[in-house]
């Protein structure tokens, strides 16, 4: 099957939800224009380094965002402590597995984490051995659609190589849990470190790497929230649409 027939196919699939669910297909441009064009293509000068999969129009997109625009961070970094200890005993008994993408990106060292929520699936079993981190993260809005939510710890000497991810629908939030001034991440054109009990929020479309140039193994809680760019009825076409969220 040919690439068009298949935007033509979901572009019929996302007419006939709209119609089912009473939405107007006009309140869903950006996300036809999204399905028709894929990625944004071919990078031009003027260009951010912003090259997702699936690009969603957002004329107004940035790299690094503000924690302080966003009223759940207060959940993340109040519960620092009882999160921190939960993530130290699961490091601590080795529970945690490679990261799907560590053997393409990862080099020198090993990125390891321990899932709440991938693309819509839930660990429940990890949640009952994290109660305090998992409370948490249920009261965030999102949390269990808009990508991933997990630990990731990355040992001392990694570099995990310049990447964007797959679509611009999400914001990461990284709450820093055990790190060091010498773990440093970029992305876009700024690098920054993470500060132990805060978080910081970037839109992970953009490329992004990191580095552990300390001697200690860096972890963090990673939560995705959906992007506030979206509406309500973008949201719901897009967990119908069953788009990837990585």
């Amino acid at each position: 099957m040919n690439d068009n027939k298949i935007i033509e196919e979901k572009i019929n699939l996302l007419q006939a939800w709209a119609t089912d669910n009473s939405i107007s297909m006009k309140d869903l441009v950006n996300i036809i224009t999204m399905i028709k064009n894929g990625s944004r293509g071919a990078r031009k000068p003027t260009d951010p380094l912003q090259f997702p999969d699936f690009y969603y129009p957002d004329k107004e997109a940035k790299s690094w965002h503000n924690s302080k625009d966003y009223k759940w961070v207060s959940l993340l970094e109040s519960g620092f402590n009882e999160i921190k200890n939960e993530a130290q005993s699961i490091f601590n008994e080795q529970f945690m597995e490679s990261h799907p993408q560590n053997n393409e990106l990862a080099e020198n060292g090993t990125w390891n984490t321990f899932f709440f929520y991938k693309n819509g699936i839930k660990y429940e079993e990890n949640f009952l051995n994290c109660p305090k981190t998992g409370e948490i993260i249920e009261s965030i809005p999102g949390t269990s659609q808009a990508g991933r939510v997990y630990f990731s710890a990355m040992s001392p000497g990694i570099n995990v190589k310049p990447h964007c991810g797959p679509h611009n629908f999400k914001l990461r939030c990284h709450l820093g849990l055990v790190t060091d001034p010498l773990a440093i991440i970029r992305v876009g054109d700024e690098i920054r470190t993470w500060e132990t009990g805060k978080c910081i929020i970037f839109d992970d479309s953009f490329e992004h790497e990191v580095w552990n140039r300390s001697k200690i193994t860096r972890i963090v809680l990673i939560v995705d929230v959906w992007n506030p760019v979206l509406t309500d009825e973008e949201i719901k076409a897009l967990v119908y649409l069953g788009v990837p969220t990585a």
